[in-house]
């Protein structure tokens, strides 16, 4: 074989390659853009992990604190805060009972050892031991002992049901407070269709 031949053969080769290594990286560039999608990438420099199937659970004293459950969540080591998707935010009270929130999506506070706060957005589910409440929105406030359900908010419980604008439930105490447009319905029929 002569030289001409060859060094096309070695050209050819070596354009071959360029152009597949270019093929590869313009489909992981199209993957890193594609926000939302299945398989995509998030290498924004503010967020530091993103995870899918998240699952944390703080015990102490033997006994389970708080668990924050959720479908895919992104850490935002800076600030303190995970943002998760279809989330459910469990505080476990002291009597043993617990309080459970769930919703589309919820902005949570936590550090290593304890979740300060949660902000659960959409179609919100609370559900308290013999009720539960929907909203809009629900936050948890640790530092306050309080979740604070907004936006169209409806109770039910067996035998009673009550809409208002807002409700906040004190977890130490366990008392509900109904603000703005409350209305109340009193008997078999008040709430019973969603409590099991």
């Amino acid at each position: 074989m002569t030289k001409a031949p060859l060094r096309i053969a070695v050209f050819l080769c070596m354009f071959v390659s360029v152009a597949g290594l270019g093929f590869v990286l313009a489909r992981v560039w199209k993957q890193q853009h594609e926000e939302g999608q299945p398989g995509s990438f998030d290498f924004r420099p503010e967020v530091s992990q993103r995870i899918e199937e998240f699952h944390r659970l703080q015990w102490k004293d033997g006994r389970r604190q708080w668990e924050v459950e959720a479908k895919e969540a992104r850490y935002f080591d800076r600030e303190g805060r995970v943002d998760v998707v279809e989330p459910s935010v469990i505080v476990y009270l002291e009597n043993g009972g617990s309080v459970s929130i769930r919703g589309r999506e919820a902005r949570v506070f936590l550090d290593e050892k304890e979740l300060h706060g949660a902000t659960v957005s959409g179609d919100v589910e609370v559900r308290i031991p013999g009720c539960e409440l929907y909203a809009r929105d629900a936050r948890y406030d640790r530092g306050r002992g309080v979740v604070v359900a907004v936006g169209g908010v409806e109770f039910r419980a067996p035998e009673f049901r009550a809409d208002a604008k807002r409700v906040e439930l004190n977890l130490e105490t366990r008392r509900l407070r109904f603000r703005d447009g409350v209305r109340t319905v009193l008997g078999p029929d008040g709430g019973a269709a969603h409590v099991p």
